[in-house]
């Protein structure tokens, strides 16, 4: 096999060209895995395990029900069904029935369905709050 520059490769005698695709990327941190640090990421980034640090990804973040997040998350998309301390700044935030969210928000769009517990601050952009024309108050129940 012969790799070109131009994102292709050659098979052997028969020169079949296989044009490379490069799929989406997509990191995994397993269940019993600790990791520190920063991840910054193209693709897709899945928590299963324990994160502490530095997230930043232009496709999405999910952390999964065993999940464990103690960061700052940039990302397109976050999905939480885990536990999660930081702060996030994403265009779509959906927090699961399992999500515990202790942090500050920042997106334009948050959703949270029934059994997820949200404790910290959610920022929205004003230019939405403003062209949507309603206010819904929101109301702390004890």
């Amino acid at each position: 096999m012969r790799f070109r520059t131009d994102g292709e490769t050659t098979m052997g005698k028969n020169h079949k060209k296989v044009r490379n695709e490069t799929d989406k990327a997509l990191t995994v941190i397993a269940r019993d895995a600790v990791v520190k640090g920063k991840i910054e990421e193209a693709g897709e980034i899945v928590v299963h395990g324990t994160f502490e640090g530095e997230i930043s990804s232009s496709e999405s973040l999910t952390v999964a029900p065993t999940g464990v997040v103690n960061a700052t998350v940039t990302s397109d998309q976050i999905y939480i069904n885990g536990h999660v301390r930081g702060t996030l700044h994403s265009e779509t935030v959906h927090l699961d029935s399992q999500a515990r969210l202790m942090g500050d928000v920042h997106t334009p769009s948050l959703e949270i369905t029934q059994g997820a517990i949200f404790q910290g601050s959610c920022f929205m952009p004003d230019h939405l709050v403003k062209s949507e024309g309603n206010v819904i108050p929101l109301t702390r129940s004890a």
